[in-house]
C-alpha cells in the first residue's frame, strides 16, 4: 500500500513542484500533528524504503516540512528509546541519497544532525552506532563529528557509567580515520599489525589523537574508585594504544608525559584492588608508546619524581583466582617490560631497581609460575639479565651492587623455590645468577645440588617416562648445570668436606639410577654425553659409593639383556650410514625401560 501512495503523491506534482492533494488526501498523510501515518508506517518497519520515498515526494521544495518530519523522527526516538531502531534506519535511508536525490529534495543530512546531539542524551549508543556508519561515507556527516568532537567526547568516552556507551563513542573516534584496513582492524586480535595510511587518513588520525591526549588532564576525575569504578577508562587507552599505529604518533605522545603519569599515581598504582582494569589498559598503552622510542624512555629516566615512584605499583599474586590470574597475565608483562625498557638505556636506575622491595616480591611471587604469567616471567628474568650484568666500564661500586644483587637472589631462590616442581624457574635463575666457581660455591653451600637433583627427576619423569619431548632442551641445560656443579665440588681445594655435601643430598643415589636409563640411542648424542661427563665427575668426586649404585645396575641391566631371546631394536639416534639423525625434540617410539648392551658402546 505504502509503494502506490508513494507514487501517486509524485504523481499527482504540477508543474509548479507543488502537490495537488486534496485536502483530506493531505490530512491524512501529513496534515496532522504528529504525522501519524508516517510514525506507524516507520515504528512497525513496514516498507521502510518506500516510506523513504513517499517523504522525498512530501518534502521536495518543501524543506520546512522536511524539517518538521524530521523532529517527529526524533521526537520517537526520544519517547521510545528502547525499540529505537526502526527510526535510525529511516535516517540512514533519508541521509544516504544526499547528492544523488531527485531534484528539490531539502538536505537531510544537515536537519538529522541539527538534532543528533538532543538524541544522543536519550539514546548515545545507538546514535554513535548510527554515526560510526555514516562517517566513512558521508562528508558531512564526517564533519560535523570532527567539528564538534571535543564537545561530547569527555562526557562520553571518559564520563558515561554505561560501557557499552563508552566503547561506542571509541568506535566512532576509529570510524572517522579513512581507512578501510584501520576500522577492520579495530576489534581484532593483533591490533597492531601493519597498517599503511594515506595522508588524508593519517591527517585525521592525528587530528583525533591529539584532541585523545588532551583528554589525559582530565581523565584523573574519573580515577575515584568509590564513584567511577576500576574500569571506566579501559575504552579510552584502549583507543589511544590503536591510534599509537607508528613512531610518529609515540613522538606526539612526548609532551603529554606528565599528564599521564599524574593519572597513574597514585590514584591508579597504590589502591589495593587486585584487578584494576584502568591501570592494565594505561600501563599497556605506556609500554606500547615506549617501545621502539627511546626519546619516550629518555623522557621518563629524565623525570626524577617519576623514577623514584615507578616501582611502587600494587600487584595481587592469587593464583588461585582465574579472574586475577587472568588480568596479571596481560597487565603485568607491559608493566615489566617499562622497567626494561628503562633500565636498558639508564644503568644508574638499573642499580636502583635491583635493590627495590617490589622487584624481589615480583622474583619471588611471580617467576615460580611460568605457566600461568609466561610474558610476565620473560619480562623479569630479562630485568634480573640486566641487574646481573657487569659492563667493561663497570665502577668498583657497580661491581660490588651487582655481585650483592647475584647473591641476594641466588639465596632467595634457594630458601623458598620447590625444585620439583619450579624446574624452569630454577634453570633460568642459575642461567643468569651463576656465572663463576664463587656463585656455584654459595650455590653448593646452600643446599643447591639437591634441588637440581629435584628438578632432574620431575624432568626426568616427564621426558623418560612420559615422553614430553618438550622439556628436552630445559634437561639438557639442567644436565649442563649439574656438570658444572659437581665439578666445582670435586675441584674445590678449600673444603674438607666436599664428599659430604654431595653424600648429604637425599636424592643422590635415585640420580645415579635415572642417569643410566638416559644412556641409550633413544636420546640425542648431546644428552647421553653430558650423562656420561656428570657420571664421571661423581665417579671422581666418591667412587666407592657412586660404585656401589653403578655396578649393580649395570650388572642387571647387562644380565637381562642376556636372558632376552628377542632382539632390542636401536634407537633412532643410533649411527646409521645414510640415516640423518631427528632433531632434539622429536616423539620417538617408546623407549626401552632398560639399559641395552649397545647403549654404552655407542656412546
Amino acid at each position: 500500500m505504502i509503494t502506490l501512495i508513494a507514487l501517486l503523491v509524485e504523481k499527482s506534482r504540477g508543474p509548479d513542484h507543488n502537490l495537488r492533494l486534496s485536502a483530506a488526501d493531505y490530512s491524512v498523510i501529513a496534515g496532522t500533528k504528529g504525522f501519524p501515518f508516517l510514525f506507524q508506517q516507520i515504528k512497525d518497519c513496514i516498507n521502510l524504503h518506500q516510506t523513504r520515498n513517499l517523504i522525498f515526494s512530501l518534502c521536495r521544495w518543501n524543506e520546512r516540512l522536511a524539517s518538521h518530519i524530521v523532529a517527529m523522527i526524533f521526537s520517537a526516538i526520544h519517547k521510545f528509546s528502547d525499540m529505537c531502531q526502526p527510526f535510525f534506519k529511516l535516517l540512514t535511508l533519508l541521509v544516504e541519497v544526499t547528492n544523488v536525490g531527485p531534484p528539490g529534495l531539502p538536505c537531510f543530512t544537515e536537519l538529522v544532525l541539527a538534532r543528533m546531539l538532543e538524541v544522543m542524551e536519550v539514546t548515545p549508543q545507538s546514535a554513535f552506532d548510527w554515526l560510526a556508519m555514516q562517517v566513512p561515507r558521508n562528508k558531512i556527516a564526517h564533519a560535523w563529528v570532527m567539528t564538534g568532537l571535543e564537545n561530547w567526547l569527555q562526557h562520553y568516552l571518559l564520563a558515561h557509567n554505561n560501557q557499552r556507551v563508552r566503547s561506542a563513542a571509541a568506535y566512532l573516534l576509529v570510524a572517522l580515520v579513512p581507512s578501510t584496513q584501520f576500522r577492520q582492524c579495530y576489534r581484532t586480535a593483533r591490533p597492531h599489525k601493519e597498517v599503511i595510511l594515506t595522508p588524508e587518513a593519517q591527517a585525521v588520525l592525528h587530528q583525533v589523537y591529539t584532541v585523545l591526549l588532551r583528554l589525559l588532564k582530565v581523565a584523573r576525575q574519573y580515577t575515584e574508585i568509590t564513584q567511577h569504578g576500576s574500569s571506566k577508562l579501559s575504552a579510552y587507552f584502549a583507543l589511544l594504544n590503536y591510534f599509537a599505529i607508528s613512531r610518529t604518533e609515540k613522538l606526539m605522545f612526548g609532551p603529554y608525559l606528565l599528564d599521564l603519569w599524574q593519572l597513574f599515581h597514585p590514584k591508579l598504582s597504590e589502591p589495593g584492588i587486585p584487578v584494576h582494569h584502568n591501570k592494565q589498559a594505561l600501563l599497556m598503552f605506556w609500554y606500547h608508546v615506549c617501545t621502539d622510542c627511546p626519546e619516550n624512555v629518555q623522557l621518563v629516566l629524565q623525570n626524577a619524581h617519576i623514577i623514584k615512584n615507578i616501582a611502587f605499583n600494587y600487584i595481587l599474586a592469587d593464583h588461585e583466582d582465574q579472574e586475577v590470574v587472568l588480568f596479571n597475565r596481560t597487565m603485568l608483562p607491559a608493566y615489566y617490560g617499562l622497567l626494561r625498557l628503562c633500565c636498558q638505556l639508564s644503568r644508574p636506575f638499573t642499580r636502583q631497581l635491583a635493590t627495590h622491595q617490589n622487584l624481589t616480591w615480583a622474583f619471588k611471587n611471580i617467576t615460580p609460575h611460568p605457566t600461568q604469567y609466561a610474558m610476565a616471567v620473560d619480562e623479569l628474568f630479562k630485568l634480573m639479565s640486566l641487574f646481573a650484568a657487569k659492563y667493561p666500564d663497570s665502577t668498583e661500586h657497580e661491581i660490588i651492587e651487582i655481585n650483592a644483587f647475584r647473591k641476594q637472589a641466588l639465596q632467595l631462590y634457594l630458601q623458598f623455590l620447590d625444585g620439583r616442581s619450579s624446574w624452569a624457574t630454577l634453570i633460568s635463575a642459575f642461567r643468569i645468577l651463576v656465572e663463576n666457581d664463587e656463585d656455584r660455591h654459595f650455590v653448593l653451600y646452600n643446599g643447591g645440588l639437591q634441588m637440581c637433583f629435584e628438578s632432574f627427576h620431575t624432568l626426568h619423569v616427564m621426558y623418560h617416562e612420559a615422553t614430553a619431548c618438550h622439556v628436552a632442551g630445559d634437561l639438557l641445560e639442567l644436565l649442563t648445570i649439574l656438570v658444572d656443579l659437581v665439578k666445582c665440588l670435586r675441584t674445590c681445594r678449600d673444603s674438607k668436606d666436599v664428599r659430604g655435601v654431595f653424600l648429604g643430598c637425599k636424592d643422590w643415589m635415585d640420580v645415579l639410577r635415572k642417569l643410566v636409563t638416559l644412556l641409550n640411542t633413544y636420546n640425542p648424542n648431546d644428552m647421553r654425553t653430558l650423562c656420561i661427563d656428570l657420571l664421571k665427575e661423581l665417579l671422581l668426586l666418591a667412587p666407592t659409593d657412586v660404585l656401589s649404585v653403578l655396578v649393580p645396575v649395570l650388572t642387571h641391566c647387562h644380565a637381562a639383556f642376556q636372558d632376552n631371546n628377542n632382539a632390542m631394536p636401536m634407537g633412532p639416534y643410533f649411527p646409521r650410514q645414510g640415516h640423518k639423525l631427528p632433531p632434539l625434540g622429536l616423539k620417538a617410539n617408546a623407549r626401552p625401560l632398560r639399559l641395552t648392551r649397545f647403549s654404552v658402546i655407542q656412546l
